[in-house]
């Protein structure tokens, strides 16, 4: 009974941590176009999406130095020092966001000052997929270990649909003109209020017994990430690989969306984060039940499932946006998508726990997630602007989906301990 309560306080902890960050951090791609229209004016809005987006991505792009530190650090002193630093690195520049003056006020440093919180954030967020999952996963069995991972990638997917609904609320009460001068700038500032609550959760867990049991018997490594490269290079390789798919779905069906329905598809605002945010439920509520049927019938199904899903389907699927002006529809689509990203989504983290040993875990995860994460936004913006088809973000995916499939096929899981 006792370990059973620690398992769920873990799992609750762990999971509302995730929550917090997400939420924090999606918030920038939620409000794209207020804020492409405040920090990066242009006439033409597409070129100012793929701008805000651009730097949406650097915040991305720092996620690897992000993992390659706090992984490092997180296999030397432990894992839940880490997650306690990365919920600070993440709230604190959140608030300072909504802070920030625009271009109109400062000019260019106005989008300079915004880089520079979005690389703050970026190296925060690069710790916090891999320690969330990497200290669920050591506290799990072999049983139960996919749908206790599971639930980390569903608070991260609760924050994003949190961060969506909370956009879509404040869009839909305030005018264009009141969400341009002030009102966009509330949710960020909200970050004070959560980021002691994230701190606090964070500070009240206990340490992994895996990582305690190595502290014990002195086998922690000197230098974690030497060891990592220099004797796991090829599991590196195998889960950046698989987790190419991974990164694809959460940037381009959760986070893109809800932007690609405002500017590419015209639609308001508000309906277009409306559409987003009851997907999202939709595949939020698939997750936990995807990772449980991974306990069942294995990682490799689940994962291979869903990528030949979006190998398949993503075209016709984009295709379908394009070509009908019904909401129903159009949210039928997204949820579409959702389902074949939860199956991929809900085996995954366990996945990438087990593909490293416990001295170089959270390096090797960390690391290998972050390679590809959150470049998907601008890619898809890219693309559209290259091709002028509004349907072409589905080719990242396929392309992503076939890569993946590569990796996954030749996935070989070996139980955590």
């Amino acid at each position: 009974m006792k370990e059973k309560k620690l398992e769920t306080k873990v799992l609750i902890s762990s999971g509302i941590g995730s929550l917090l960050e997400m939420y924090d951090f999606s918030l920038y791609a939620y409000f794209a176009p207020i804020i492409g229209a405040l920090f990066f004016p242009v006439n033409n809005e597409l070129v100012g999406l793929i701008a805000t987006f651009g730097v949406f991505s650097i915040g991305y792009l720092m996620r690897p130095l992000g993992a390659l530190i706090f992984g490092h650090l997180g296999d030397l002193f432990g894992r839940k020092k880490m997650l306690i630093i990365s919920v600070l690195l993440m709230g604190i520049p959140t608030f300072l966001t909504g802070c920030l003056p625009t271009y109109s006020e400062i000019g260019i440093l106005a989008p300079i000052f915004l880089l520079l919180v979005r690389i703050l954030q970026g190296l925060s967020v690069g710790s916090e997929f891999a320690g969330a999952t990497v200290f669920i996963g050591e506290h799990a069995t072999n049983k139960n270990r996919g749908f206790l991972c599971s639930w980390v990638i569903f608070g991260i997917i609760l924050g994003l649909l949190l961060g969506s609904s909370s956009a879509a609320g404040v869009s839909s009460v305030l005018a264009r003109e009141t969400l341009l001068s002030w009102g966009w700038r509330v949710l960020f500032l909200l970050s004070m209020v959560i980021t002691p609550i994230a701190y606090y959760i964070r500070k009240s867990l206990p340490e992994t017994p895996v990582f305690l049991e190595m502290q014990k018997e002195n086998l922690l490594e000197k230098t974690p990430l030497k060891v990592l490269f220099h004797h796991h290079w090829h599991n590196i390789i195998n889960a950046a690989g698989i987790a190419w798919v991974c990164a694809a779905c959460v940037g381009l069906i959760f986070v893109y969306m809800s932007s690609y329905l405002t500017a590419v598809l015209h639609f308001r605002f508000s309906e277009s984060l409306i559409m987003n945010s009851l997907s999202m439920f939709f595949s939020l509520c698939l997750i936990p039940f995807m990772g449980a049927l991974s306990d069942r019938l294995g990682r490799k199904p689940l994962l291979l499932f869903g990528s030949f899903g979006l190998l398949v389907f993503a075209y016709p699927l984009f295709f379908l946006l394009n070509h009908t002006h019904s909401q129903i529809e159009i949210t039928l689509a997204l949820c579409s998508l959702g389902f074949f990203g939860s199956a991929i989504l809900g085996a995954f983290s366990a996945t990438i726990v087990e593909i490293f040993p416990s001295n170089v875990r959270y390096s090797g995860v960390a690391i290998s997630y972050n390679v590809m994460a959150g470049t998907g936004p601008l890619i898809a913006s890219f693309l559209i602007w290259l091709t002028n088809d509004p349907a072409s973000p589905s080719y990242y995916l396929i392309f992503s989906a076939i890569v993946s499939c590569i990796f996954i096929i030749r996935l070989k899981i070996h139980h955590a301990k």
